[in-house]
């Protein structure tokens, strides 16, 4: 919403690839209900890490580090595709993928790759949301909960990104992989469920 509020984000946005995010969206989250917890608990944490080995090899995020030719069609053909059905499978860092993937191969700048991050982030989430919902597998209070805080966090996290730009995106990047990579080796390590 602040990103189209800005003129960051167009009717246009929402093309192909956002609907291709839902289809393929629902396509994880119903494999993700034919997969056993123990299963995923299992590779969450791995996926976690190369989200984070990800951001701590890439350069900086910034206009001078995006590459010259940008892989457009790998990355919206391809790459996007298979972020989205990441996302409707597992969920974790879903966005800081989408973010990679549109700075460093699509070659966007920081502002319009997180604009575009958060929208096709927006479809998998509300596809999955949807599912769900349908199959009756939502604990509401925690839902309403959890969903005010995200859309909190998520307009003062999109207010300071406009504001501070690339210097905000790639700490914060860092930060979340971290907190979210704790939680699953506490987890494992004293077999807490998830």
């Amino acid at each position: 919403m602040y990103f189209y509020q800005r003129g960051i984000l167009r009717k246009q946005s929402f093309n192909l690839v956002f609907w291709v995010c839902c289809i393929l969206a629902f396509i994880g989250a119903m494999v993700l209900l034919s997969c056993s917890p123990e299963t995923q608990a299992k590779m969450t944490p791995w996926l976690l890490l190369s989200v984070l080995v990800l951001i701590f090899v890439m350069p900086g995020i910034s206009s001078k580090h995006r590459y010259l030719v940008s892989h457009t069609h790998l990355c919206y053909g391809i790459i996007i595709p298979l972020i989205a059905l990441y996302v409707g499978f597992f969920g974790p860092a879903g966005i800081s993928f989408f973010l990679l993937a549109l700075l460093y191969i699509a070659g966007k700048e920081s502002i319009d790759a997180l604009a575009h991050a958060r929208l096709y982030g927006l479809a998998c989430n509300i596809t999955a949301f949807c599912i769900f919902a349908y199959l009756n597998l939502i604990h509401w209070e925690i839902a309403i909960a959890m969903g005010i805080g995200q859309w909190i966090g998520a307009w003062l996290g999109s207010y300071m990104a406009f504001l501070k730009g690339s210097r905000l995106i790639r700490p914060c990047l860092c930060i979340v992989a971290c907190l979210l990579m704790s939680k699953f080796v506490y987890n494992s390590l004293f077999q807490t469920p998830l």
